[in-house]
């Protein structure tokens, strides 16, 4: 095992050291963010929303995650869904700063054919969503396929009436990582570019609405996140094969 690895899995399994690790990541996206000088499109219907104090879902794809808890609206009730593990005991308690609530659950586990506590976490966050209060997913979920929606998003606004909207944002400074989902890491003292979409209703006359409305949030998030990372110079970090396709050249 790499002394990295080491690293990691102490923190993951050590509260002292995962608490210390918290507080220190907590201070660089709060200073990174500081220091970021920030270009914010397509943010109208998120305002609205927020100026009714409406409840809504905000979607953003897993690995450009690292913003998420600084945009919490003031005054809504903010709720994460993190996946139940000990990553994501590490994320509830960098969120708790912002004043984030975790509802802890992944989706289901398609290796191992199990349901991971995203059916608890679904429930948690259909009934979180009254007055003014904003659930945000990740759509592909812990696991991906990267930029790759699953049906939770449209499926909790079909239970509940909510709208949906997501973001996508880049840096000019910083590092994507080659890990499944293309995790960004942006560095203090660049441009950042932060878009989001309008409400992403569910297509008309579809024969299978959770479908239609699965794919459209996978185009609008696709879209958003690609214009970012153009708006600031980056090559736009491309979605991976959907789950059970072929891969390039196989038979």
């Amino acid at each position: 095992m790499r002394a990295a690895d080491r690293v990691l899995r102490a923190i993951r399994q050590t509260r002292g050291l995962r608490r210390a690790a918290a507080w220190l990541a907590v201070q660089y996206i709060r200073f990174t963010v500081w220091s970021t000088r920030w270009t914010v499109e397509g943010d109208a219907a998120k305002n609205g929303l927020v100026a009714r104090r409406i409840p809504f879902i905000c979607a953003v794809w897993h690995g450009r995650l690292f913003v998420t808890p600084t945009l919490a609206p003031p005054g809504y009730r903010t709720i994460g869904m993190i996946s139940n593990n000990r990553d994501g005991d590490l994320i509830a308690e960098i969120i708790a700063a912002w004043g984030v609530e975790a509802v802890r659950g992944s989706t289901f586990d398609h290796a191992k054919g199990r349901d991971k506590g995203g059916t608890q976490a679904f429930v948690g966050a259909k009934n979180a969503l009254t007055g003014a209060c904003c659930v945000t997913i990740t759509p592909d979920g812990p696991r991906g396929p990267r930029m790759r929606a699953q049906p939770g998003v449209a499926q909790l606004c079909a239970t509940t009436g909510c709208p949906v909207i997501g973001f996508g944002y880049a840096c000019s400074r910083g590092f994507t990582f080659k890990n499944w989902d293309r995790f960004v890491l942006p560095l203090p003292f660049g441009r950042g570019a932060l878009h989001w979409t309008a409400e992403i209703p569910v297509p008309a006359g579809a024969d299978d609405p959770i479908e239609a409305h699965r794919l459209a949030i996978e185009e609008a998030l696709i879209r958003v996140t690609q214009s970012a990372d153009r708006a600031v110079g980056r090559r736009p970090v491309e979605p991976a094969a959907p789950r059970g396709s072929a891969a390039p050249g196989s038979a």
